[in-house]
C-alpha cells in the first residue's frame, strides 16, 4: 500500500518575540508551513514586504513549524501584519509584529 500526504495551509500559531529592532532575531512557530521553503514556495511577508529567511522546517511527521528571521535594518519603525505562505495558501496575523 502506498503512503499518501496531503498538503495544507501554513497555519502561525505566535511570534517571538512580537517586536523588536533592526538586526534582531524572530521567531515563527506553527504548522504546515512546508518541508521546505524552496519546495513548497514559501515566503514571509512583514506588511507588504518580503523577509529574508534564515531557517524555515517543519517536522514532516507532526506538521510543527519554525521560521526564524533578522529585522530588516531599513524597515521603518511601526506595526506590520506578518504572512507565511507556501504554494497551498497562506495565514496572516493582522497584529503581529512592531519594529521598534
Amino acid at each position: 500500500m502506498e503512503e499518501a500526504f496531503t498538503v495544507k495551509t501554513p497555519e502561525i500559531y505566535y511570534l517571538k518575540p512580537k517586536s523588536g529592532s533592526a538586526g534582531e532575531e524572530i521567531t515563527i512557530k506553527g504548522r504546515f508551513f512546508g518541508t521546505s521553503r524552496l519546495l513548497v514556495g514559501g515566503e514571509l511577508h512583514l506588511g507588504d514586504r518580503r523577509i529574508l529567511i534564515r531557517e524555515w522546517t517543519m517536522d514532516p511527521k507532526t506538521g510543527q513549524s519554525k521560521i526564524v528571521f533578522k529585522v530588516p535594518l531599513l524597515l521603518a519603525p511601526g506595526d506590520y501584519y506578518v504572512t507565511v505562505s507556501n504554494k497551498v495558501g497562506s495565514d496572516k496575523v493582522v497584529d503581529g509584529f512592531t519594529v521598534e
